[in-house]
């Protein structure tokens, strides 16, 4: 049996084939509707880049809620694949100290030209609406944008 691939994800493989060559913006952001593909499409670029020799570290947003987790495995320049931004806490609070971990590592990343991948249901102007313009300008400098429309392929 043949499997028939959308118009859409063809050209978003071809998307992820083009980055995956170096082509464009050092990180990647997929963006759009719950249950489209976002995070399979991630997967499958760590395990096609795992497959050349290139490590990844997979989180889930949420892992930056917990300030007891070590946050400096995801400042390493391996590959970091974060999977549904903006799922976590806006702030963390660390003994009466308040962070954003996730962001600040984000922003470091971008500022090292280290590789990420986000996946997040959140639109761009959510994204700028919750965490700043300066955050946004950011993302628009260093990230290529896959943008999913479909509803959710979930029954």
């Amino acid at each position: 049996m043949k499997l028939a691939a959308s118009v859409a994800n063809k050209s978003r493989i071809a998307s992820l084939s083009r980055w995956l060559g170096g082509d464009g913006k050092p990180s990647l952001l997929l963006y759009g509707g719950y249950g489209t593909g976002k995070t399979t499409l991630m997967l499958a670029a760590g395990y096609a880049l795992q497959a050349f020799g290139t490590d990844y570290i997979y989180k889930p947003a949420r892992f930056f809620d917990d300030p007891q987790n070590d946050f400096s495995l995801c400042r390493k320049p391996s590959l970091l694949m974060v999977d549904e931004f903006g799922r976590e806490q806006e702030q963390v609070n660390d003994y009466g100290n308040k962070s954003r971990p996730l962001v600040d590592t984000l922003l470091y990343r971008y500022d090292k030209g280290y590789s990420t991948i986000i996946t997040t249901n959140l639109l761009i102007e959510e994204i700028g609406a919750r965490y700043g313009e300066y955050f946004l300008d950011r993302l628009r400098d260093g990230y290529e944008t896959i943008y999913y429309d479909e509803k959710s392929y979930r029954k």
